[in-house]
């Protein structure tokens, strides 16, 4: 295997560099390096470890996403190849040095994900973080997925530290996993101290949003209101919380007009798998889930501008004892010009 690795390095050079090691890296390659993710979307707060355990050459070897593989992360380049043992050769997952809009298919080994598309959506983003906040991240995002309802969503790099969170589609809603503990070049980052109790949360991107009519001579189309929503709930006590789901629906959100009326519900005509889900949200864990709405009732007609609330609810048994939080938001219209 180190023959064959080391035959491939020489070839993987032709992308530039591929060796070179500097604190602005987007993906260190130090064995001993080290990634732990909290994922959202799941019962008891699952943790994912990503770790770097040998080196070969210029290649190392990758535990925590699929089966331990051997990888090339390329500082110079910004370019990250998989070695595929079984066809004897190297193959791209990641072009993170690449310009804004760049696309090419990934060999990233996660089913539904591997021969999909990716593109670099931003090259300059800030990211926050349960150990920090990053400024100049790199974004991937997935353009042509192979799945309908499955897969990997995207992922977002910072210099000198890695992969900060990563997030993916399933048939039960999102998942995103974000990074909440990393050693990397012997530096460490830890969990920002937050406050103590057991708390449930919902955050909106903005207060006003805007359905836009665009006329002529401007050739854009018109375009519907959007709510970027975040709900989460938090058990800072030590206390185990129970949490028990009698199917694959694990939150929901609605939106209110001012009368109080439900106008939308994301669950509205969705189908969620027949299981029953007895859970445990321990001390320390966070269940968290996010939605991107454009702002239509269930029937698919626009909203009338107006005051509104949406909330976030975990769909727990019983329903009338369901952690819940809410939200308001304007939304008015416009035209342009």
């Amino acid at each position: 295997m180190k023959h064959t690795i080391l035959a491939a390095l020489v070839a993987a050079s032709i992308a530039g560099a591929a060796g070179a090691q500097n604190a602005q890296e987007l993906w260190p390659n130090q064995v001993g390096n080290e990634w732990t993710y909290e994922v959202s979307g799941r019962i008891g707060g699952t943790n994912q470890e990503i770790k770097i355990t040998r080196q070969s050459g210029g290649w190392v070897e990758v535990e925590g996403i699929g089966d331990p593989s051997w990888w090339w992360m390329s500082g110079a380049s910004g370019k990250v190849w998989i070695w595929d043992a079984t066809a004897g050769k190297y193959e791209l997952v990641f072009d993170l040095r690449a310009p804004r809009g760049t696309e090419w298919k990934t060999a990233y080994p996660a089913a539904c994900t591997t021969g999909a598309s990716l593109v670099v959506s931003d090259s300059n983003a800030t990211v926050e973080t349960p150990v920090g906040t990053f400024t100049g991240a790199v974004v991937v995002d997935m353009k042509r997925p192979i799945c309908a309802d499955a897969g990997t969503g995207g992922w977002k790099f910072a210099k000198g530290v890695g992969l900060l969170e990563y997030s993916w589609q399933t048939i039960a809603g999102p998942s995103t996993a974000k990074l909440v503990h990393a050693v990397v070049n012997g530096r460490e980052y830890t969990r920002k101290v937050e406050a103590k109790g057991l708390s449930a949360c919902i955050t909106i991107d903005q207060y006003t949003y805007y359905h836009t009519d665009v006329r002529p001579p401007l050739m854009r189309p018109s375009t519907l209101g959007t709510v970027k929503a975040h709900f989460e709930v938090k058990n800072g006590t030590t206390d185990t919380v129970p949490t028990e789901f009698t199917s694959g629906q694990k939150y929901d959100f609605a939106i209110r007009n001012e009368a109080g009326k439900e106008v939308y519900r994301w669950a509205y005509n969705r189908a969620f798998p027949d299981i029953y889900i007895m859970g445990k949200l321990k001390p320390g864990e966070t269940l968290a889930f996010d939605e991107t709405i454009v702002l239509k009732d269930n029937s698919g007609t626009p909203l009338p501008p107006g005051l509104y609330t949406i909330e976030g609810v975990l769909t727990t048994k019983p329903a009338t004892l369901r952690f819940a939080a809410t939200a308001r938001f304007e939304l008015k219209q416009r035209t342009i010009p």
